[in-house]
């Protein structure tokens, strides 16, 4: 029997690609730190090193 009829099995986790996307849609306008890990689940340290990322590659910058 097929448990997974439309051959997309869905884990749970997100790739870094939608992390990132995720963050930058919630950021459209300035978000504190903290309302951004909050938005997007993320812990202290992980939403450190993904806006870091951002910030060095110049599509986010330190706002509210």
């Amino acid at each position: 029997m097929d448990d997974d009829p439309g051959g997309l099995r869905m884990t749970g986790r997100r790739t870094a690609y939608e992390i990132y996307w995720e963050i930058l849609v919630f950021c459209r306008k300035p978000q504190s730190f903290t309302g951004i890990i909050n938005r997007c689940d993320l812990n202290s340290m992980t939403g450190q090193e993904y806006l870091a990322f951002l910030m060095e590659k110049g599509v986010h910058h330190r706002g509210a």
